[in-house]
């Protein structure tokens, strides 16, 4: 009989052990599902028309994740990546159900790419997409019996 009590005994301190060691078993293998969202750093600087990951993490909730910016019109959002639209600086926010997180990301203009027009025996380099000046008119030399000028740019 004593050896009957003290199994009992035994057995009723295993389980209390376990119990202490296990003491949070929702038994069912759920997980927490409040949502959370954060991006990777707080700041980010990029070029015009670069495309970048946004470093956006987040769980719980639903699962879709919402991006905002104000102002817009600076930068895009699309499948995890920000695209630079145009230069300034805006603020990002990413929403996960209550969960919310900003950053700032700063659009800086692309370098203007430049070519060089060589127009007879001068050259001028022009950034792409600015005006170059029209050329003097050439000078009739005293053995040439036309007159010149300038009617505008070949486009042929």
């Amino acid at each position: 009989m004593m050896k009957k009590k003290l199994g009992v005994v035994l057995l009723l301190l295993a389980i209390i052990a376990t119990l202490a060691v296990f003491p949070a078993c929702d038994c069912g293998g759920k997980t927490d599902n409040t949502p959370t969202v954060s991006f990777a750093q707080s700041s980010m600087t990029i070029t015009e028309g670069e495309r970048v990951s946004a470093g956006i993490t987040s769980s719980g909730g639903t699962g879709d994740v919402s991006v905002t910016f104000d102002p817009e019109g600076i930068v895009s959002y699309d499948d995890g990546y920000f695209t630079a639209i145009k230069e300034g600086t805006t603020t990002v926010t990413a929403k996960n159900g209550d969960a919310t997180a900003t950053m700032t990301v700063t659009v800086q203009a692309a370098a203007a790419q430049e070519v060089t027009v060589i127009i007879g025996d001068n050259s001028v380099t022009v950034a792409i997409g600015s005006k170059l000046n029209k050329p003097a008119d050439p000078q009739k030399d005293s053995t040439v019996q036309y007159d010149y000028t300038f009617d505008g740019w070949y486009n042929g």
